[in-house]
C-alpha cells in the first residue's frame, strides 16, 4: 500500500516529501492551499486529522501527524538514514531531531514573524538574530566535523 501525504502548501509537510524522496518511497500527495486572507488550513483537513494541521501521513491504516515523529517513524520503518551505531549514533539522531524542532524552529519562526511587523518588528528581530547565530554557529560546527548531522562521518548512503 502506498503512503499519502496531506500537504498543506507553506508548511513544515514540505520536509516530509523531501524525506520520502531520500528514502525512495512511492507515496501519493493529497494538496490543500492555505486560505489566501487568513493563512490558516482549509477545513477539509479537519476530516483527515482532528487537529486540521499538515502533514499527515497515512500508512494503511496508520495515521500520523507531527513533522519530526512522521520522520522517526519512515526511519524506523525503513531502516534507513538512521544511525546505526546504536548508542552515540541514537543519541545524536534523537537530540537534532527534538533540537531542530524545539530549539532552532521558534527562533525562525520568531525572526519570520517578526521581519512582517513595521517598527517594533525590526527591534524584536536585533534582539533574537544573535540567538540564531549561535545555533546557526552550533550547526556549522557539527557539520566541521561530519557530512551529516545525524550520522557517522564514515558512513555513507
Amino acid at each position: 500500500m502506498s503512503l499519502i501525504v496531506h500537504h498543506l502548501n507553506n508548511s513544515r509537510s514540505q520536509r516530509l516529501l523531501w524525506m520520502l524522496e531520500e528514502l525512495e518511497l512511492p507515496y501519493e500527495i493529497r494538496f490543500y492551499e492555505r486560505d489566501r486572507r487568513t493563512m490558516l488550513a482549509p477545513p477539509e483537513l479537519k476530516q483527515v486529522h482532528p487537529l486540521g494541521k499538515s502533514p499527515v501521513l497515512e500508512d494503511g491504516r496508520i495515521k500520523l501527524v507531527e513533522t519530526g515523529a512522521i520522520c522517526e517513524y519512515l526511519v524506523e520503518k525503513t531502516g534507513k538514514l538512521g544511525p546505526t551505531d546504536r548508542e552515540q549514533g541514537l543519541r545524536d539522531y534523537r537530540q537534532f531531531i527534538h533540537y531542530a524542532e524545539g530549539s532552532v524552529m521558534p527562533m525562525l519562526l520568531l525572526m519570520l514573524a517578526m521581519s512582517k511587523v513595521p517598527l517594533l518588528g525590526k527591534v524584536a528581530v536585533r534582539k533574537v538574530q544573535p540567538m540564531v547565530d549561535t545555533h546557526l554557529d552550533y550547526i556549522e560546527q557539527v557539520l566541521a566535523s561530519r557530512p551529516w548531522v545525524c550520522r557517522p562521518a564514515d558512513e555513507r548512503r
